[in-house]
């Protein structure tokens, strides 16, 4: 007997390598150990403007279905044939001024200026920029349900304009729809405004169009589930709590690393991910060159993207920090777990974010290592908590951060031995994760029909 088949909508596919594309690459590893075959929509790999990785394409059998679309791109033959720019905007338009970290903020007005931007970002950039696959994508999808004839359809975000694509296809064709936030939409905390002001309007009717849509809806936190439940009341029952994991295919290939380096050679620090907006290590490079001004042998490892903005080689250079500082750009993911496996701390920079908790600490349990979490309080902070995994401190006081650096350098085996590994990681294996996803598809299918 054939399997049932859940449509999965995704943007963030392999190749790109991007942290969105991990929870979906475990889903597919292991629905057919729960009685389901993916069927996989996404982008032409070459569209997507994310940084690339072909080794993630090795979890991707070689018998799946994985229908990758074309991407409308109005706004780019707009800004061809009307050679549309921003350039002068600081200084010709009135209506802008210099924002923090050199970012152009729209002020109240109304210059022409000033309402041509408000209008091309509502357009071209309501619920975000992927608006553009929307149409490509449910045409691609309406065939495939004829030809596949999928039970369910599932999709994930952000972007969150994948909802409204899943949303569509159900409305087109009646499939049972499965959404999956993986992090928060209209009450999303780093959300720009000024930008986009009248869109910024718009998305909490979006998201509300698609919560009614779906027949079950998955959070990713404990605490966004609660936020959802406040704002929907009505749709509570079809509220339900998957976190973020771990794949456990890669506990060998981490086990098969060797043992790890000894404490002998100082304390090694290592952040494996990008750095953007709230997510600003300055306060923790101020603490680590402390330590080092007072004789102590400490380095942090940062891997992945940094906004140009925190301007952190200029940084590092300024305070003399070159060789307790490294910047590597992003690297290939069984790279990344070779440069982990040998630090002695894993850190987390999560500020400002209460409802969401970074991949990245779920693939940090695998290495049974203490984790320093630079968060203000909520969802990460919990989940450091709850399983003693390490120590937690303020994102912006470097002095704060100095203190929690010296309990390391102090205690780092013992916070190692005290940690509660294995129940952490029986929470949050992404097999077990999984089996729960197939129970919502199965409760899905049969509430939709």
């Amino acid at each position: 007997m054939n399997q049932p088949r859940v449509m999965m909508f995704t943007h963030m596919f392999p190749p790109a390598a991007s942290s969105g594309v991990m929870r979906t690459m475990r889903y597919i590893r292991y629905l057919h150990e729960f009685g389901w075959e993916p069927v996989v929509t996404t982008v032409r790999a070459e569209l997507t403007k994310y940084e690339k990785d072909a080794s993630l394409l090795e979890g991707v059998s070689e018998g799946m279905t994985v229908i990758r679309t074309d991407v409308w791109a109005p706004d780019e033959r707009l800004k061809s044939w009307f050679r549309f720019s921003r350039r002068g905007s600081s200084s010709g338009d009135p209506a802008a001024k210099s924002g923090p970290s050199g970012t152009t903020v729209v002020r109240s007005g109304s210059s022409p200026k000033a309402l041509t931007r408000k209008l091309w970002e509502l357009v071209f950039s309501t619920p975000d920029e992927k608006i553009w696959w929307i149409g490509p994508a449910v045409r691609a999808a309406l065939q495939a349900a004829k030809e596949r004839r999928p039970s369910v359809l599932y999709s994930t975000g952000p972007p969150h304009s994948t909802h409204l694509i899943a949303a569509t296809v159900k409305w087109l064709t009646g499939i049972p729809l499965v959404c999956d936030f993986r992090d928060p939409w209209a009450g999303a905390p780093w959300r720009a405004t000024e930008r986009n002001p009248w869109g910024f309007r718009l998305q909490r009717f979006f998201e509300r169009f698609s919560v009614g849509a779906a027949d079950e809806l998955i959070l990713n936190t404990p605490r966004l589930g609660d936020e959802f439940r406040n704002r929907y009341p009505q749709h509570g029952h079809k509220i339900n709590v998957i976190p973020n994991g771990f794949d456990p295919a890669h506990l060998s290939r981490i086990d098969g690393l060797g043992s790890s380096r000894g404490q002998d050679n100082g304390l090694v620090l290592c952040h494996p991910g990008a750095l953007y907006n709230q997510r600003d290590p300055r306060p923790l490079i101020d603490a680590v060159g402390q330590l080092a001004g007072e004789g102590h042998r400490i380095r942090f490892d940062q891997i992945g993207y940094h906004d140009p903005s925190f301007e952190l080689s200029d940084y590092i250079s300024r305070h003399g920090l070159s060789e307790q500082v490294t910047l590597t750009n992003r690297l290939a993911h069984d790279d990344v777990l070779k440069r982990m496996h040998g630090s002695d701390v894993l850190v987390l920079i999560q500020p400002g974010t209460h409802l969401q908790v970074p991949g990245k600490l779920f693939e940090m349990l695998m290495f049974r290592k203490p984790i320093l979490a630079l968060a203000d309080d909520g969802a990460t902070t919990d989940i450091i908590n709850d399983y003693k995994l390490g120590l937690v401190t303020s994102p912006r006081d470097s002095d704060a951060i100095t203190r929690a650096l010296r309990t390391l350098l102090r205690r780092n085996l013992e916070l190692t031995q005290n940690a509660d590994w294995s129940s952490a990681l029986d929470a949050f294996d992404g097999r077990h994760l999984t089996r729960k996803l197939a129970m919502h598809l199965q409760h899905a299918a049969e509430r939709g029909y």
